[in-house]
């Protein structure tokens, strides 16, 4: 087959085999870092209200817990919780 004098081909990739282990290696290292920190931060002052909030409205449809800010936060906050089925205590009246 003739190539064209118009055609550019891609750039030979060096390394191979070694490439795909220093890629593996590096991010093996940023996951364990990830996962050893994660373990020292704590939530923020307000991630508990949204994700409640989040919850409450995927669970019942209403927006009772908070109307003056906007809901998407929320609700993707409180996502994963679908999957736990956790109990949603609608005791209070308000």
């Amino acid at each position: 087959m003739k190539k064209d004098k118009n055609e550019v081909s891609a750039p030979a990739v060096r390394g191979g085999k070694k490439l795909w282990v220093g890629v593996f290696l590096l991010l093996s290292v940023f996951l364990a870092r990830e996962l050893l920190y994660i373990s020292e931060i704590s939530q923020t002052y307000d991630e508990h209200f949204y994700v409640s909030y989040g919850y409450s409205f995927l669970k019942t449809g209403e927006f009772r817990l908070r109307k003056d800010k906007p809901n998407l936060v929320p609700i993707i906050s409180a996502l994963p919780l679908l999957a736990t089925r956790a109990d949603l205590r609608e005791d209070d009246p308000e």
